[in-house]
């Protein structure tokens, strides 16, 4: 149940929805993909249809989608949320966008020095 009525001082930001999406991410951290995406469709499922909740759960599909590592299908997703942001001047929102450049920036890093690694161990020189 969610409740968005004026005399809620919580105005609606926590709600089983919420807590659903926390579980996404706990999950998501320990990087438990699956149990992460079924948070999310909970989630979906709890939150009211509003622009607000439609924006927050786009922003969040697209987190849980790159850091699984399906970056094709989530980029769409992460894209959107970041246009929606700024549209609506969600401040907030976008600092998870930030953090999630320098999470792909670290990745990116990653995967370099492992590509050097393996070019090194193929290419490198073997004089005896």
């Amino acid at each position: 149940m969610h409740d968005d009525s004026p005399h809620n001082s919580l105005h609606g930001q926590y709600c089983l929805g919420t807590v659903y999406v926390d579980y996404a991410r706990y999950y998501s951290t320990i990087k438990n993909f699956q149990k992460a995406l079924d948070y999310y469709a909970l989630a979906e499922a709890a939150l009211p249809d509003s622009v607000h909740w439609r924006t927050f759960l786009t922003a969040i599909h697209g987190l849980l989608l790159v850091k699984s590592g399906d970056i094709e299908n989530g980029m769409p997703y992460v894209l959107r949320a970041v246009e929606l942001a700024h549209e609506h001047s969600n401040y907030r929102l976008l600092d998870n966008f930030y953090a999630l450049q320098s999470y792909i920036g670290r990745k990116a890093i990653e995967l370099n020095k492992a590509n050097v690694l393996l070019g090194d161990s193929l290419y490198g020189s073997f004089a005896s």
